[in-house]
């Protein structure tokens, strides 16, 4: 999956000209309980959920927290930790704030829906501020090129439980699924991320509809469901914008059969 995310050498809203004006509009056509993954039915979670044995929790002393600032919203808040943490944990001052935020961050890719979300997601902010998403999805982009695609998964999800309709989370979860159900051979493991794969690859198409590669791959996806003139119309929708010739040349011969 070496060209897995092309888009993470383009600047996501400026991509093809989709900006924010365009994804806040689009975004309001379908209900938070189908785009927001925090929301939506967790198709994929029960897959990832063995990776929570990575860590144990653990809450930050009182003097940790009034010094910190963090009282208000950690108090009583376990703490996930991995085992080369633990150490440095009972002196707080030796494990850095951004391993904790990133361990919260993986926490919530592996069970967006978790309990103590809003707390996490005010620690991620603290230490990641605007960068929080970004750092989540170039970190999936490495262990997908290793071809961890578990932890690349939990990483995407990670960034969209933070930023629902951010692109390159959106486009990777999608490329990602459908790369672990091409390579499986599990019925219900299958029809489970086939399905998630579709939807992101869908909504990516309508928050960002100049996004092309997005079109590109759900044409294939409906090509493989039996919807042909749905693939046809995706794969115009793609040449509109694709610029990679031999994509493009791909595309159209597919068009000509």
């Amino acid at each position: 999956m070496a060209d897995i995310l092309r888009i993470f050498d383009r600047q996501p809203l400026t991509l093809r000209g989709a900006g924010d004006a365009e994804v806040t509009k689009v975004a309001r056509a379908r209900p938070e309980k189908e785009t927001h993954l925090t929301k939506r039915p967790d198709r994929v979670g029960p897959y990832l959920v063995y990776k929570m044995k990575e860590f144990a929790f653990d809450e930050f002393s009182r003097d940790y927290l009034k010094k910190g600032g963090f009282a208000d919203e950690l108090s009583g808040v376990p703490i996930p930790l991995r085992d080369e943490d633990l150490e440095a944990f009972k002196n707080p001052e030796g494990l850095k704030g951004n391993i904790i935020a990133e361990n919260m961050a993986r926490v919530l890719g592996i069970d967006p829906r978790f309990k103590y979300r809003d707390a996490y997601a005010s620690y991620i902010d603290r230490f990641f501020g605007k960068k929080a998403v970004d750092n989540m999805t170039r970190k999936a982009k490495d262990h997908a090129d290793r071809q961890d695609y578990d932890e690349a998964c939990v990483y995407f999800r990670a960034g969209l439980a933070l930023k629902f309709d951010d692109m390159p989370a959106m486009y990777g979860y999608a490329r990602v699924l459908r790369t672990l159900y091409e390579n499986s051979g599990k019925e219900d493991y299958i029809g489970n991320l086939k399905a998630e794969s579709l939807d992101y690859f869908e909504m990516t198409t309508e928050l960002y509809p100049r996004f092309d590669m997005a079109w590109y791959y759900l044409g294939y996806m409906y090509l493989n469901l039996g919807l042909y003139m749905k693939a046809k119309l995706a794969w115009g929708e793609y040449l509109k914008n694709g610029r990679i010739m031999k994509d493009r040349r791909e595309i159209k011969k597919r068009l000509e059969q």
